[in-house]
């Protein structure tokens, strides 16, 4: 059965000699316009942010360190802590596309870069064999917020103390309610 839209929004499947057999769909294109809110399923979207860190850190061996994230590019809606806490607390529950990156410069035998919800890992990249003067080592996780007290941090590992991470980036953006 050929298909015909009507210039109205509406669907039309057509029979034998061109007359109108059932209709298939119908749409409101007088509104047709994609929105933050439509995407998001009917909120007004939710948090997101980018932190930067302002120069290099240096974690000890064999310890995870948290990622001093201090310069903020953006945020949303004012929920991450660039003065104190560096983590990112987002207030819409939802789904977060979280992403952390550190380059490890002095040749570490091993690093890691993870992202911790609430105090615990859940995710790591890591880098295990002999490095050649920088390795770029970037984590991404799709995880869910309760919206009030869940919260995201970005650690950093090495096995040797000495390598300096630089070039962090810590960043999280909404992407669609719980």
């Amino acid at each position: 059965m050929p298909l015909v839209l009507n210039g109205t929004g509406t669907i039309t499947g057509l029979q034998a000699g061109g007359l109108p057999d059932a209709t298939v769909l119908t749409a409101d294109i007088a509104d047709s316009a994609v929105t933050p809110a439509k995407m998001a399923g009917g909120t007004s979207g939710g948090p997101a942010f980018r932190a930067t860190n302002s120069g290099t850190q240096n974690p000890s061996g064999s310890t995870w360190t948290k990622a001093i994230m201090n310069v903020k590019s953006f945020d949303t809606n004012n929920c991450y802590d660039s003065a104190t806490s560096y983590r990112f607390t987002p207030t819409t529950a939802g789904y977060y596309l979280i992403t952390c990156k550190a380059i490890f410069t002095g040749s570490p035998p091993e690093c890691y870069v993870s992202i911790y919800k609430s105090g615990s890992q859940v995710g790591a990249t890591n880098f295990n064999g002999s490095g050649t003067g920088q390795t770029t080592l970037t984590c991404v996780e799709l995880l869910s917020a309760n919206g009030s007290t869940d919260y995201f941090e970005q650690y950093i590992w090495t096995s040797a103390s000495g390598p300096a991470a630089s070039g962090m980036v810590f960043t999280a953006s909404f992407v669609r309610p719980l």
